[in-house]
């Protein structure tokens, strides 16, 4: 399995040395701290560690690249406050392959970092997981970080405190203190996809937006019969948009519909063949940077994307589909039999009593060819006579007719 090109941690704690950062597996280093000196001693801390110069070039915020010693007290004086009310102290550390700090114009081959954009990199992706996050409002928390150069791989340390504790998150139990799954995995695809730049995106975007979309009605007539079946299905009220509620059990009938179009013009089927395998190829990039993992991140890229593009397709062909359905009806009704004229109408048989037989009503049109009208007025005639005999004196006998049909054969 390769070593993934970025690795994250998190983390949290409630006990730590003021302003320290408490990344237990560091302070029990020597070289990171000595106990017997600083264990006890609120002002040889973790922020004194993280702003070392032989390591960092110094702390940075949300706010500033470089914190002054003045800075660094105030947040002193802050967390010892948070420790005191119960804050939780947050820390992690994202990790950079120095390879693919290289190829993604981070740093040199000699070595000469970008301090600033890995700064900028840490500062997205941090805020973004705050905001992200259930647990954490953005004007309750401030956090430092730092850029460490003295190991093999390049990485920003980062903690995270509350000014005060807004909900009783009983220690005991630690999931309810820790954040959350989607605001951690927001951090990662925020400095992930920053790292990665701008280009893939807009060629994706240019390829949904300016080609697939505008290609779609294209293949509308390729599958009249599919959506008039879907536009009889759909609410008569209208009000047609892939996402409200009244439209949930309609999803997959108008995403078959989607699939049908595309399936049935040749140049759309080709976009959407170029489409995946984008998609395909920055899924094996994501492979690269985040490596297999328990959870396989990389492989959510392709099937969100699509989701999310699909629903895009969907609302395209219902904002479409009101006025084509018209129009589909329209082309799609049978030409007339060679025997009919334009002003011809449908036979219809004679209306009859199943249990006597006898004729109740007449048809209000006949069609040319069919019985005369000599012969209808000839059976009404005959009901005139007595209800068992004619003017002869034979019995009466109704009309012989076939039961499958109702036509009168005798």
């Amino acid at each position: 399995m390769s070593t993934p090109a970025v690795v994250f941690s998190l983390g949290f704690t409630y006990d730590w040395a003021i302003g320290g950062y408490d990344f237990l597996e560091y302070m029990d280093r020597p070289e990171a701290f000595d106990k017997t000196r600083h264990l006890n001693d609120e002002y040889k801390d973790f922020i004194d560690y993280m702003s070392n110069s032989e390591k960092s070039d110094g702390l940075f915020n949300a706010q500033s690249d470089l914190l002054t010693e003045s800075d660094k007290e105030k947040y002193r004086q802050l967390e010892t406050v948070s420790r005191d009310a119960g804050c939780p102290k947050y820390y992690g550390v994202v990790s950079f392959d120095n390879n693919f700090l290289i190829e993604n114009g981070l740093m040199t081959s000699d070595g000469k970092l970008d301090v600033h954009g890995i700064k900028e990199l840490g500062r997205e992706g941090i805020n973004a997981m705050i905001s992200t996050s259930n647990k954490l409002d953005n004007d309750n928390v401030y956090w430092t970080g730092a850029i460490h150069t003295n190991t093999d791989n390049i990485h920003i340390h980062f903690s995270i405190c509350e000014y005060e504790r807004r909900e009783d998150r009983c220690k005991v139990y630690r999931d309810k203190d820790c954040i959350e799954v989607k605001a951690f995995d927001k951090l990662k695809s925020k400095i992930v996809n920053r790292v990665i730049g701008s280009d893939y995106s807009r060629q994706l975007t240019e390829l949904e937006r300016k080609s697939i979309k505008p290609a779609l009605s294209s293949g509308y007539n390729g599958c009249a019969e599919q959506l008039i079946r879907l536009a009889d299905k759909l609410p008569p009220e209208g009000g047609w948009q892939y996402g409200r509620p009244k439209m949930r059990a309609f999803r997959d009938d108008i995403d078959r519909t989607v699939d049908a179009v595309i399936a049935s013009d040749p140049q759309l089927s080709s976009l959407w063949k170029q489409y995946n395998d984008m998609l395909d190829s920055r899924t094996e990039y994501l492979r690269k940077i985040y490596g297999e993992g328990e959870r396989h991140l990389y492989a959510t890229f392709k099937p969100n994307r699509l989701e999310d593009f699909h629903k895009e397709l969907g609302n395209q062909l219902l904002d479409d589909l009101a006025p084509l359905a018209e129009q589909l009806r329209a082309s799609a009704l049978p030409q007339a039999h060679p025997s009919e004229n334009e002003n011809s109408e449908q036979f219809l048989p004679p209306q009859y009593d199943e249990d006597t037989g006898i004729i109740m009503d007449m048809p209000e049109y006949s069609q040319p060819n069919s019985l005369d009208e000599e012969y209808y007025n000839s059976l009404y005639a005959s009901m005139d006579a007595h209800p068992s005999e004619n003017e002869n004196g034979e019995q009466f006998l109704p009309p012989q007719y076939d039961e499958d049909t109702g036509i009168i054969m005798d």
